[in-house]
């Protein structure tokens, strides 16, 4: 297995996330950007992303020497592996108004899916107030079919580059989620970074992981939030270099 330098990727990232933060100046100075759906739900995945993104570089510096960061590592990955995969199903949708509205829908109402019966009465009229689309004239929540990992990728046919990317962040978020469950296999998931033979395989899929999180966010970026040709260009120039490493 070829050596991962991490470390160099690192490098790439801080730069990327610098440039990343040039779009986000465009966004702050948008008074468009984020008011209305589906703006602002790409809105708030570009911004959980870019943190995401961002709080990685400290890890991957110090991966090496401090074999234990793997584990909140691997965490911060998965949390993008997620939210990618919900852009991708979402944009698959883009060229169909009510079809992207509808799954905008389905992913807002699961933050209060379950616990909204133990809410006050005064904090369910204020979400009533503020998510009028996920409940009926009646007042009672509108249902939504879970959306599984499974079932997002399953859900995106009408692109198949979103298809395939989708493909490939489900499978890298599958086996993060090793990471975040515990069970029969998480005392060797978490020896594996100590181990010189499992060591490689561990930054392998820390790599692949970071490869579609660039790759993602570059889809969101080419999709909705720059039209500047000059931060365009340079995210594409980082994007590829991160891929190179």
């Amino acid at each position: 297995m070829n050596t991962i330098n991490l470390k160099t990727t690192s490098d790439e990232i801080e730069i990327y996330v610098n440039q990343l933060n040039d779009v986000l100046d465009i966004i702050w100075k948008d008074e468009n950007y984020g008011r209305q759906q589906p703006d602002r739900f790409y809105f708030i995945l570009f911004l959980k992303l870019r943190f995401v993104i961002g709080s990685m570089n400290f890890h991957l510096q110090n991966l090496d020497a401090k074999r234990d960061f793997t584990v909140s590592l691997c965490l911060l990955l998965r949390t993008a592996m997620l939210d990618i995969l919900n852009v991708y199903y979402v944009m698959d949708s883009s060229d169909k108004t009510q079809e992207q509205e509808y799954r905008i829908n389905r992913l807002m109402a699961d933050h209060f899916k379950f616990e909204f019966k133990d809410y006050s009465d005064e904090e369910k009229d204020t979400i009533r107030q503020d998510w009028p689309e996920l409940f009926e004239l009646d007042g009672k929540q509108k249902k939504f079919e879970y959306l599984s990992s499974k079932k997002l990728v399953e859900e995106i046919t009408n692109f198949e580059s979103l298809q395939r990317e989708g493909k490939i962040c489900r499978e890298v978020y599958m086996k993060l989620s090793k990471f975040e469950h515990n069970g029969a296999f998480t005392f060797d998931i978490l020896l594996a970074p100590y181990i010189p033979e499992q060591y490689p395989k561990v930054k392998a899929l820390i790599k692949v992981a970071i490869n579609s999180a660039v790759i993602g966010i570059r889809t969101l970026c080419d999709y909705w939030l720059t039209k500047d040709d000059l931060i365009s260009s340079k995210l594409t120039e980082s994007v590829h270099k991160i891929l190179k490493n």
